[in-house]
């Protein structure tokens, strides 16, 4: 992130003493909220709902279901037909546990003997879900069309973007059923790893989109956006494989193994509309 901002603020002290103004009517910022949005059909929204979804998944299939991002950004014209822009995009989503989990030494506690066990797997994958929070932090230009002056017109953008998460799961629901070695009440292993599991993995992000001005005053901007290497993962994502990690997770490492496919899932592609205003 820090990176990010001082790129954006050498790009506008560079051009603080150039020899020609660009931006609309003297204006070179623009700074705005938007909202981007996309059909959700393998994975599954923060409601637990999806069009499709994954054989093995926990979720509501059949259902017209959207993952949905909350974004502020900031952008400055540097040239006359080029835009800086450095933006954050909030969202939340659940990973619905479709992925197959080899247990790792389980220690079960057995409350009918007293005693603690080795113990294992009566499923192959945990039941129910975990939550995950995502943070997108993206640095990104604008190359407008030749008869467009920025910020107005037709444009073409990429950039990079780090996409992080965290991610927190209830031990009561999400749970794995284990061998009950003569326990008269099911025996269950719980333990995926600390709440509030961590990732972050960069991307690039690039699209097309058109913006128009209100009353001199106000923007409007819509378009569609994807993620390269989302794109370039989507057969791995859809025969629930991750490119990355070759071996089967384990209850350790389940939800930073698991995590990505479903932040590419989401990230893939989507639409946006913005509102800003110039100043």
């Amino acid at each position: 992130m820090r990176v990010v901002i001082v790129i954006f603020i050498f790009s506008f002290s560079l051009n603080l003493f150039s020899q020609k103004a660009p931006g609309y009517m003297g204006k070179r910022f623009v700074l705005g909220y938007g909202f981007t949005f996309s059909p959700v059909t393998l994975g599954t929204n923060e409601n637990g709902n999806t069009l499709i979804g994954h054989s093995a998944g926990h979720t509501n299939k059949g259902w017209l279901a959207f993952n949905t991002f909350h974004e502020g950004y900031l952008e400055y014209a540097l040239k006359t037909r080029i835009m800086i822009g450095a933006s954050v995009k909030f969202y939340k989503t659940i990973f619905d546990n479709y992925s197959t989990i080899k247990v790792n030494n389980a220690v079960i506690y057995n409350p009918t003997t007293g005693t603690s066990f080795y113990s294992y797997a009566l499923e192959n994958n945990p039941q129910e879900y975990y939550e995950i929070t995502g943070i997108n932090y993206c640095l990104y230009f604008k190359f407008y069309h030749d008869r467009y002056v920025a910020p107005w017109g037709g444009y073409f953008f990429t950039g990079i973007t780090i996409n992080t998460s965290a991610c927190f799961y209830d031990p009561k629901i999400m749970r794995l059923k284990m061998d009950n070695n003569g326990s008269y009440t099911p025996l269950y292993l719980t333990n995926f790893g600390e709440q509030g599991q961590f990732t972050a993995r960069p991307d690039v992000v690039f699209g097309f989109g058109k913006s128009r001005i209100l009353f001199n005053r106000f923007t409007i901007d819509y378009g569609c956006s994807a993620q390269l290497f989302a794109l370039f993962s989507s057969f791995w994502d859809a025969i629930e494989k991750d490119p990355f990690s070759l071996t089967t997770p384990s209850n350790d490492n389940y939800i930073q193994v698991t995590t990505p496919g479903r932040i590419r899932g989401a990230n893939r592609l989507n639409a946006y509309i913005k509102l800003g205003i110039l100043f």
